[in-house]
């Protein structure tokens, strides 16, 4: 100190001695540490992951349908039911394909006896018979035809009777039973004759009123310019006057919540408005239950008939068959094609086959049902989910991993989860096993459905249980490490502050993994023990 004091003496030297002094005071006060914390590279794991919440859910659930309409004729399981794969468990009405399968194996009999008949050089029978039959199966189509068209038309017939028998209820239901209740009824303001406490109701009642008169002329008007003939305009009537029905109902049932809050009628024309009411809403409903069964029994009938063609036109086909091959043989046996008619006697035997199986749900895997839609006897349509099974395996976990993470999950990375049921110290090990190519835009960010598959089947795992899920995306073991906040970047280049000696210099480093959990890989620049400054 005393040979810088005597330097500093120097006028060349004053300045700079000075600094010299006041930094050498610093570092004497302080102890001689510097101004900052700092750590050692060291060894160690950096690891990268992917965190994200999923849900559970069965890896195999499936809501199952029929290909056709028909009427549930058999449910044989309940929700709740474990089954094994096979297991019968809802079935339509099929009796009219099994009696056409029958008739199939018969003619698949038939055109094999005579094929076997013909290899045996059997005599052939006469030609005239063969055209007779074809004669009686095409008069027997001719009748069915007919009669199709005859029993159709009768339906037709009464649909309209029907449709002309709920107009009248309807239109004595509302002009007839609640005329007493109104005043101006066919005015567009029709007017309660009494007050009532439910203004809502009251203002709904008013309104339903006019509403039902234009319904009325609306519906009647159509009515008049309807026939039997016209059957597609007899079918959209139907529909129309269900649709007319309940909108009347709606009107009777506002009605009846503003009489129950009436105020100031006398106890005898209360109950006098109830009974037209009462009896009015039975008749509205009758007429809607007369339509109902009018339209399933058109329906029925359609079916009904389109059998019974089908089937005529099946025996016309087969006995021109027989003819043509009875005549083929005047000149000479053809095996060939007769063979063909075994081989088409076969195909429709399997084609109801087919058919039969159409009308039978079985379980596809072992399961439990979850869910029964119809009831026996309920009409139900194509397509339409009658019964819910989730399978008995494992469990998958479904999870939206964002557009920003997904090109760190690759199939089959492994991943830990932990689900809220059973806290953070139970592990459960999964795998990716899916990745949707589309994205699904949630809240304005594009994310990806991603399925992990667990490892074990474990009991303790249910369906719709919350999953944390760590996905790992890379790891290096056994590399150096600073921790990541410590890493900064100028001009393209990577720097940590490193300590040498009493100075902190920027120092330039190539890195590696940068981790999740908050280290970063260095690949060139530091050794180990080294140190850095962290603030």
């Amino acid at each position: 100190m005393k040979s810088i004091l005597r330097s500093i003496k120097k006028k060349s030297v004053f300045i700079p001695g000075g600094i010299i002094i006041i930094i050498l005071l610093v570092v004497l006060l302080s102890g001689g540490a510097a101004p900052f914390e700092s750590i050692a590279v060291e060894k160690g794991d950096v690891v990268s992951e992917v965190s994200v919440t999923g849900t559970v859910k069965p890896s195999q659930n499936l809501n199952m349908a029929f290909e056709r309409s028909g009427r549930i004729d058999r449910v044989f399981v309940e929700v709740g039911d474990v089954v094994t794969q096979g297991t019968v468990l809802v079935s339509l009405d099929n009796n009219d394909l099994y009696a056409q399968r029958a008739q199939a194996q018969a003619q698949y009999d038939s055109a094999l006896a005579k094929l076997q008949d013909l290899q045996s050089g059997s005599q052939t029978e006469d030609i005239a018979v063969y055209q007779s039959r074809v004669e009686t199966a095409q008069s027997g189509l001719e009748n069915a035809r007919q009669k199709a068209e005859l029993d159709l038309h009768t339906d037709y017939v009464s649909a309209l009777d029907t449709i002309r028998s709920a107009h009248a209820k309807a239109e004595d239901a509302v002009r007839n039973k609640t005329n007493d209740m109104f005043t101006n009824d066919e005015s567009i303001t029709p007017q309660l004759t009494f007050t009532s406490s439910d203004s809502s109701a009251a203002i709904d009642a008013g309104s339903g009123r006019r509403e039902a008169s234009i319904i009325l002329d609306t519906w009647l008007s159509e009515i008049e310019v309807s026939s039997a003939d016209n059957t597609e305009r007899v079918d959209e009537l139907l529909v129309l006057s269900r649709n007319n029905l309940t909108s009347i109902l709606s009107f009777y049932n506002n009605l009846e919540r503003a009489l129950n809050g009436a105020n100031g009628l006398t106890e005898t024309t209360y109950t006098t408005y109830k009974t037209y009411l009462s009896t009015g809403r039975t008749n509205i409903v009758a007429a809607l239950s007369a339509i109902t069964t009018q339209q399933q029994s058109i329906d029925a009938q359609k079916s009904t008939n389109q059998s019974t063609i089908d089937t005529a036109q099946n025996a016309l086909r087969q006995a021109e068959t027989e003819l043509a091959l009875r005549e083929t043989q005047a000149g000479g046996i053809n095996l060939s094609l007769q063979k063909a008619q075994v081989d088409q006697a076969y195909a429709s035997v399997s084609y109801y086959t087919a058919q039969i199986e159409k009308t039978i749900l079985r379980a596809p895997f072992e399961g439990t049902i979850t869910k029964i839609a119809y009831e026996e006897g309920e009409i139900v349509s194509p397509n339409a989910v009658v019964i819910s099974i989730i399978g008995s395996g494992t469990y998958q976990i479904e999870a939206r991993v964002t557009e920003s993470d997904i090109a760190r999950v690759q199939i089959n990375s492994p991943a830990t989860v932990t689900l809220d049921a059973y806290g953070k110290n139970e592990i459960f090990q999964a795998t990716v096993s899916h990745i949707d190519l589309s994205e699904t835009i949630i809240d304005g960010v594009a994310t990806y459905k991603t399925t992990l598959a667990f490892n074990d089947n474990d009991q303790r795992v249910k369906s719709g249980l919350t999953a944390n899920i760590d996905i790992l995306h890379d790891k290096k073991e056994d590399v150096l490490f600073v921790p990541t906040r410590s890493v900064f970047s100028e001009n393209g280049k990577q720097f940590v502050k490193k300590i040498e000696g009493e100075e902190v210099v920027d120092w330039e480093v190539t890195t590696g993994l940068r981790g999740s959990d908050g280290r970063t890989e260095i690949i060139e620049g530091l050794s180990e023990g080294d140190r850095i400054a962290t603030q």
